[in-house]
This record gives structure tokens, C-alpha cells and sequence, in this order.
């Protein structure tokens, strides 16, 4: 009698195209059926070696399910060594319910063992390996009895958000857990750490059934906070973290998973023009710039502007940094005069287009700001420029200025301040899943950006981008979330003005 509707399916023409399995999903999908996960298993049974290795593929929305499997198997100690495999590829059945937006993992002999024979002619009975199938089989068992009976060890929790607040912060999380949690000194843990810090820990400061509350502390703007949850059971057998993949029990979780829960407390800094005033002439352009001496990831701006112009709607206005550019008005207020207090800011109810001049107020800029500088480094040149496209009218730019949200870049290890060149060395490990490590040197100080890359050449990430003094560095770039595949990084650097 379970809690959930259990069904067993086989699909054919898998080969040809997932013809079976497309047609399932997408008849679930067309009726609008909720479906809670799909387990596919796939190749199960041979391991010449006796690794005992057995791989479960998934994407970023489906972990969950990996995890399921992970910690059901780990309960009834089958004696498979489950690994997570993150490959998105069409390979396998799953990825027609991918496709559909359902949650699918693939259980799969060990990508290191896989079978040699596969799809030949002497793939043949003798070659499998009984015992292995056996265990698969206790897995797919055990995994699918969890999900019916919904015995499934899980922690749900809402990440806190980042914030201007130096308050302290209530944070909850939701356990669902088959056999009793421990209590006293063992009992649910939240581990935080300020910065790179150690981490510490909280015990709960009320609990209401499943839901446990936490109260971390305020912490100074310009930090970086990060945090995870851990429960054990009273057996002192199992341990579960949030995110996955930490342990240690008596206490729990003092080895932090691989990943953690992250929020900053944003600092905020305005800066404004010297250059100022300067003349707006007929069909040319003005620039004026702003230099900001700190670093910071940006995380909010907003653009003051005050000039005179007999008719704005010859004016081309946009905001430039680093290789980046974003309109702010575009050729708007037509036959009106000036922009007097004129605030750019993506949250304002109005865009600059439903204005009428002066634009006194709050407008949303032509293109977003955040858009195009979120994660930028705030450092170096801000260039307002200004084109006016017609003859007849001209003007004057009174003043501007620009105001930062920002967290302060955390997570770069220097080695030692000795580097005699620029240098780019080879990650490692390499393969890896999911973290690496990327080393380089500077022999002078220098705007630094280090950006990953998928084979397509699209960025991925930016994991430096801030100026850093002579010496050697070590950046963790963390891959959970990505496809399987290659990637590539560069190093590129500047001089401390972003030149």
C-alpha cells in the first residue's frame, strides 16, 4: 500500500531515437500528469573487475533523486560503490523526461567498466556478472520502495538571500527523514562561516515538528556568509547534510559538503563626477568619466544625471566599463528640455520611454543595468557618454554620478607574493568532478579576470575578476551544475585602470 503510484515500464527503441520513452513522457505530459521521478535503469550487470562501481547520471533539477538513491542504498548497505555522474548527453531514456521538465536519473554500470562488448555479437550470458546484477537489483528495490512509501531522507530549506541588512537572520529547514533524528549534542546542526573563516555552528533555537529555526548572527557589511544543515539519525549510523555531500557523525556533519549555501552582505558606495560641466555639442560625442578606487562584485547600480538640452530627444546616453556598455536613453523626449534629477534604476515602476522630460525621478534605463554589469568588478573607469545625432540643438552636462551595490570578491588563495612573470599552469586535477583548482602568477599588480569557457566558447563563469598584487594564486572553480564535457579557461590582465 503505497503513498505513491508505482509503475514498472519497459521502452523500446532506444537506439532508434528514445522513440519509447519519448512517447511515455509525452503522453504523461499532454495529459498533465505529476510524476515524482523516473528511475531508468540501463546496463546493470556487467563488471569484469569486480569494482562494484555503479554510475547514476542526472542533471542539476533531478540531484535530488541521486541522492535519494545514495542514501537508501547507504541505509540497506547493498555494497555498491554509487557514484554521482553528471553527464546531460542524449544517452539514455531519461532525457525524454528532461525534455518534458520531469525528474529522471539513469542507474549505469561504472563509465570505467563499461561493457566492452555492448551491442556485439559476443555479448553474451557468460559475460555478466551475477553478483553485481544482484546488488543493482537490491538498489532498484530499495530506491523504489523509498519513493512509494515516501522514506526518503531529505532537507528542504529556501536559501537566504543577499542583503544591506547587518542584522541577525531566521533561517529555517524542513526535514523529511524515514527512522528517528538524534537529540541533545547531536541533534540538527546549522555549520556558517564568515569569509573563509572556520566554519561554527548553530543547535536549533526552537523546533516545531519537522521544521527546525536557526538565528545566525549580524554580520558587518562587505562579508560573505556560508552556511549548511545536518541532521544524524539516533542510531548514529547515518548523516544527511544540505546540501549534499558532507559527514561525519558524533557531532553530525563536521566534514562540510563540497558545496554550501552562500549570501553577502552588500556594502554600497557612491561616487560622483570632477569632471563636470561639460558642453553637449551638435552630432558629436562627450564623455565624462568616473574612476572608482575600491573593489567590489557588483550587485546593484543606479545613474544620477543632470543636464541641460533644448530637445533630448537627440540624445543618445549610455553607460560604459570594462569592454561593457548599456543604454540609458535612447533618443527619448522628443521636443522637451533637459534631464533634471533623473535616477536610472532597473527597480523603478516607469522606463525612460514613458517619461516626459525632465525625466525628474526614477526611470528604468533603455536596457538593464544589472543585466550587463552584475558580477562586474566595480574597479577602474565608469564612462558616461553622451551623442547628440542632430544639428540645432545643443547643451550642457551638469553633473552625474553613480551608486554601488557590491559584495567583496572572497575565495582567492594566495600562495606567495614572489612571481618573476605572468603565468597560466594546468588545473588539477584534470579530469575532474566537480571541483578543481586553477593556479597563475602575476609579477605586478594587475586588474585580473580568469573566465571559464564551455567548448562552444560561451562563458560559463568568472571566477576572478578584481585586482590583485604580484604574487601566486590558486582560484576552486566548482563545475556542480555543468554538463559533462571539456571547458576551457583564460587569464586575461589589465593594468589597475581596466586599460
Amino acid at each position: 500500500s503505497f503513498d505513491y503510484t508505482v509503475i514498472f515500464v519497459a521502452f523500446d527503441e532506444e537506439e532508434l531515437g528514445f522513440y519509447g520513452s519519448k512517447g511515455f513522457a509525452d503522453s504523461c505530459f499532454l495529459r498533465k500528469d505529476t510524476l515524482m521521478g523516473v528511475l531508468n535503469i540501463d546496463n546493470i550487470a556487467y563488471d569484469l573487475n569486480n569494482y562494484k562501481y555503479i554510475d547514476v547520471l542526472t542533471d542539476s533539477r533531478s540531484r535530488n533523486l541521486y541522492y535519494d538513491f545514495y542514501y537508501s542504498h547507504q541505509a540497506y548497505q547493498i555494497g555498491l560503490d554509487v557514484k554521482l555522474n553528471p553527464l546531460t548527453q542524449n544517452m539514455g531514456d531519461h532525457v525524454s523526461f528532461w525534455n518534458r521538465s520531469y525528474k529522471a536519473v539513469t542507474q549505469f554500470e561504472s563509465y570505467q567498466n563499461f561493457n566492452p562488448y555492448n551491442h556485439m555479437i559476443g555479448d553474451t550470458f557468460d559475460k555478466l556478472n551475477l553478483n553485481y546484477f544482484h546488488k543493482n537489483v537490491k538498489a532498484v528495490v530499495a530506491l523504489v520502495l523509498s519513493w512509494g512509501l515516501d522514506e526518503c531522507a531529505n532537507i528542504f530549506h529556501t536559501p537566504l538571500n543577499s542583503t544591506s541588512d547587518t542584522i541577525p537572520r531566521e533561517v529555517s529547514f524542513e526535514v523529511h527523514y524515514p527512522i528517528p533524528i538524534a537529540s541533545g549534542s547531536n541533534a540538527p546542526r546549522l555549520y556558517y562561516k564568515l569569509n573563509n573563516g572556520a566554519y561554527s555552528f548553530l543547535s536549533p533555537a526552537s523546533q516545531s515538528g519537522y521544521y527546525y529555526n536557526f538565528i545566525l548572527p549580524g554580520f558587518p557589511r562587505g562579508s560573505k556568509i556560508s552556511y549548511y544543515f545536518v541532521l544524524q539519525d539516533s542510531t548514529e549510523t547515518y548523516v544527511t547534510t544540505s546540501p549534499y555531500g558532507g559527514a561525519g557523525i558524533n557531532p553530525p556533519g563536521t566534514t562540510p559538503p563540497s558545496n554550501s549555501y552562500v549570501y553577502y552582505i552588500y556594502s554600497s558606495a557612491g561616487y560622483f563626477s570632477s569632471g563636470v560641466p561639460k558642453p553637449i555639442n551638435d552630432m558629436t560625442y562627450t564623455y565624462d568619466t568616473i574612476h572608482v578606487p575600491i573593489q567590489g562584485i557588483v550587485s546593484d547600480i543606479k545613474v544620477t544625471l543632470n543636464l541641460n538640452h533644448t530637445n533630448d530627444g537627440d540624445l543618445f546616453i549610455s553607460l560604459m566599463s570594462t569592454g561593457s556598455s548599456t543604454p540609458l536613453s535612447q533618443f527619448v523626449g522628443e521636443g522637451g528640455q533637459n534631464f533634471t534629477g533623473t535616477i536610472f534604476d532597473d527597480t523603478a515602476s516607469l522606463s525612460i520611454s514613458q517619461g516626459t522630460p525632465p525625466f525628474t525621478g526614477r526611470f528604468r534605463p533603455s536596457s538593464s543595468l544589472i543585466g550587463v554589469f552584475n558580477g562586474k568588478q566595480i574597479f577602474g573607469d565608469w564612462i558616461l557618454k553622451i551623442y547628440d545625432i542632430k544639428a540645432g540643438n545643443q547643451g550642457t552636462l551638469l553633473n552625474w554620478s553613480i551608486q554601488f551595490k557590491y559584495a567583496t570578491p572572497i575565495g582567492i588563495k594566495e600562495i606567495n607574493n614572489v612571481a618573476k612573470d605572468y603565468k597560466l599552469y594546468q588545473n588539477y586535477p584534470n579530469p575532474f568532478n566537480p571541483n578543481t583548482t586553477i593556479q597563475f602568477d602575476i609579477k605586478d599588480t594587475r586588474l585580473t579576470i580568469l573566465k571559464a569557457f564551455d567548448i562552444l566558447g560561451r562563458e560559463v563563469k568568472v571566477l576572478v575578476n578584481e585586482v590583485l598584487s604580484q604574487g601566486s594564486y590558486k582560484v576552486d572553480f566548482d563545475g556542480s551544475g555543468l554538463s559533462s564535457g571539456i571547458y576551457f579557461y583564460s587569464l586575461e590582465m589589465y593594468d589597475p585602470a581596466g586599460k
